[in-house]
């Protein structure tokens, strides 16, 4: 009798080994898993911070690009009245000259 619960003990306990074997797999599973996920979210994290990088360093291209933009068609506008105001200053001197 006492051999049978021996018996009876030692199979619940080899039961019980392999179920914390079957366990054990399914978390090692579950940890090699999310050590790939970390790894892919990682890769996503640092090509996402390059793009930003990117987009950054394009807009300040960008705004320079603007502000030099804007500044030459200040000058521009600038010469163009001058010229304007030179050229109608002329055409009255010359009907005065004329016309005196």
């Amino acid at each position: 009798m006492e051999k049978q619960v021996q018996a009876t003990e030692l199979a619940m306990l080899v039961q019980q080994q392999a179920e914390l074997k079957r366990g054990i797999s399914i978390a090692d599973n579950a940890l090699a898993k999310s050590k790939a996920d970390v790894a892919q979210l990682t890769g996503r994290v640092t090509h996402l911070a390059q793009q930003l990088q990117h987009a950054h360093e394009v807009r300040s291209s960008t705004f320079t690009f603007l502000e030099a933009s804007i500044q030459t068609w200040r000058v521009q506008s600038a010469l163009f009245f001058s010229l304007s105001s030179a050229a109608a200053a002329g055409t009255q001197g010359a009907q005065h000259f004329w016309l005196s």
